[in-house]
């Protein structure tokens, strides 16, 4: 299996060159190729004495289903996993820190409930179980709702968030006893030798077709929020990436292939080519052939991103 952490780069000619030969083995290939590394992780935590698996990322990496997909593995090796998100706590509206602008900065880690994740993290190694925050995303606000997050002998407890490599998550009991995880597009793809589609540009469009998919949210104020969003990755989450024990790339080479025929619909039902950049990805999918996105699987990364 090749090194996550290393940069690869995919030439788009043989990605096009995949497409018209044989789409339906290339998705197949990418899949595999993904759930490869999902398989090798999983069989790392399970030899090591860890019981807990801090894995963090970027915006749009993947993170969600990349956490319940080691689950599932782990526990096809016969263990019992559970996956908990830091997004449960969160500090929720006019608790979170401000930046300079006014407007609340949902990037920081102090946007969470970083006390309370500790608390929980000290009872569930003290007793083996702990009462553990859901929060209400439709009122943007902590709820009265819990949940029983178990820890035995023989289970291991996935941890997923933007914030999951940051120290101040590791002030508890466990601290010493963890293993963490940096989920992220790490593939740049090319033409002519020239880059022409980045992680960073991948991730973006990502984001950009979850937003307006899952959570109704215009294109044009996903382009607004983007800006602070790296800001905050910058400071939050690339400083600690490093501290990762083992590194997984959620990039699919046929992606861009599938966004292609989604990304114009999208624009063209809702007349956005008017946005500068914007209108850049809507020129830079012409360098990649169209896949039908029925091809996805339907247990695919891509579909925490498309229905």
């Amino acid at each position: 299996m090749r090194d996550a952490k290393i940069i690869r780069t995919v030439a788009v000619e043989d990605i096009n060159e995949k497409v018209y030969g044989d789409p339906d083995l290339f998705v197949a290939e990418c899949e595999e190729e993904y759930s490869n590394q999902i398989n090798a992780v999983a069989d790392t935590i399970i030899k090591s004495d860890n019981k807990v698996v801090f894995l963090a990322g970027p915006s749009a990496s993947g993170k969600t289903t990349t956490a319940h997909k080691l689950r599932d593995s782990i526990e096809n090796h016969g263990k019992h996993s559970m996956v908990v998100s830091l997004d449960d706590f969160y500090m929720g509206a006019g608790n979170v820190p401000v930046l300079e602008d006014g407007t609340e900065d949902y990037e920081s880690v102090y946007a969470l409930n970083v006390d309370k994740i500790n608390k929980c993290m000290d009872e569930l190694y003290l007793n083996g179980k702990a009462l553990f925050p859901i929060f209400d995303f439709e009122n943007n606000a902590p709820s009265n709702r819990t949940r029983e997050v178990s820890a035995g002998s023989d289970s291991i407890l996935i941890i997923e968030g933007i914030h999951a490599l940051n120290p101040v998550m590791h002030n508890n009991l466990y601290a010493k006893n963890i293993l963490k995880i940096y989920v992220s597009m790490n593939t740049q793809f090319t033409h002519r030798d020239r880059v022409i589609y980045t992680p960073q540009t991948a991730r973006y469009v990502r984001r950009l077709i979850r937003d307006y998919n899952f959570r109704g949210q215009p294109i044009e104020r996903t382009a607004e929020m983007w800006v602070n969003v790296c800001a905050g990755e910058a400071k939050y989450i690339r400083p600690f990436k490093d501290s990762a024990d083992m590194w997984i790339d959620s990039a699919m080479n046929y992606e861009a292939c599938v966004f292609h025929h989604f990304f114009y619909n999208l624009l063209e039902e809702n007349k956005y080519e008017y946005i500068p950049e914007i209108q850049k990805l809507y020129d830079l999918f012409d360098y990649f052939d169209d896949i039908d996105e029925k091809k996805i699987p339907k247990n695919s990364l891509l579909k925490e991103f498309i229905p």
